[in-house]
């Protein structure tokens, strides 16, 4: 089915389990699957992971599984098991509110059976969580204590076990089902632009990736459509703007799938769409009314702006 549609976008809400991948494909991480319409770019998948979180965070309730923030300051390499006296436990909605409220990332590893493979991930996931300084939690998808949190990530069909990275606004930015390495759990670590991105699109919202810095002509122009599109109240409540410096280095490889070049000297703003499309992309100034009839064409599949 194309991800370019009336029903997906005449009400937008998030994305589908399947979507996500498409979302994180973004990142550069596997191949491009042929556009839907023309002059919208949509992303295939990078992993088999089919994981979307949806809705607001459930209530809490009670688990036995330990959360654990890393030091902040440099450990060893290796990093103990966890055991209750050592680490406090919470929620899994509590872990994530904990890891956004402090600006960290929050490795997740979902598990059915606690077999070999659950227990080298739960390794592999302590120590990456040390020394990336973010924090871990694990949970027993077979546990009805975490029917909330299974279901905001829909992922009680997915292979077993299942490494999923969440940024500080909410965003996945990456998932691993079976095995995983500290560096891949390192590489789903993303500029906060790029996460700021990737949380609006899994949240079903249209984005305005606007690359402008000091050194960029038409900086005010660029914004002057983006701005009109948001204030219209057919789209004021599924629209973000997301700023970033197109010379940050943090965000260079989203940037570098957004072909925005570091050196531009005017202003870019590419316009997304859920899943992970690329409805178009404006060097310097926008207009409203066209940026209107770019997403009008491509809902009708009748090509880009």
């Amino acid at each position: 089915m194309s991800l370019l549609t009336h029903e997906r976008w005449g009400s937008v809400r998030p994305a589908t389990l399947a979507a996500l991948v498409a979302i994180l494909s973004i990142l550069g991480c596997g191949q491009k699957a042929p556009s839907s319409a023309e002059g919208a770019e949509t992303a295939a998948p990078d992993t088999a992971v089919q994981v979307q979180p949806t809705g607001d965070a459930p209530a809490v309730r009670p688990s036995s599984d330990p959360v654990t923030s890393a030091p902040e300051t440099p450990g060893t390499a290796e990093t103990p098991a966890v055991s209750p006296g050592q680490a406090q436990k919470l929620t899994a909605p509590a872990a994530l509110a904990k890891a956004a409220a402090a600006g960290k990332y929050l490795l997740v590893l979902f598990y059915r059976n606690d077999d070999d493979e659950a227990q080298a991930m739960k390794k592999i996931i302590a120590s990456a969580a040390a020394k990336l300084k973010a924090n871990s939690i694990t949970i027993n998808v077979a546990d009805a204590a975490e029917k909330d949190i299974v279901a905001k990530y829909q992922v009680d069909r997915a292979p077993m076990p299942l490494a999923l990275v969440v940024a500080p606004t909410g965003a996945v930015t990456g998932g691993f089902p079976g095995k995983v390495t500290e560096e891949q759990l390192s590489g789903a670590f993303v500029g906060p632009a790029t996460a700021s991105c990737l949380k609006a699109l899994q949240d079903g919202k249209f984005v305005f990736l606007c690359a402008q810095n000091n050194s960029t002509k038409s900086n005010d122009a660029a914004l002057k459509g983006v701005q009109a599109f948001r204030e219209d109240a057919r789209y004021a409540k599924t629209t973000e703007i997301v700023s970033v410096d197109p010379t940050d280095p943090a965000e260079s490889k989203f940037l570098g799938q957004m072909k925005i070049d570091p050196k531009t000297s005017v202003a870019m703003t590419v316009f997304l769409a859920p899943p992970g499309a690329v409805i178009a992309t404006y060097s310097g100034a926008t207009d409203k009314n066209t940026i209107v009839a770019a997403l009008t064409r491509a809902t009708s599949g009748s090509g880009g702006g």
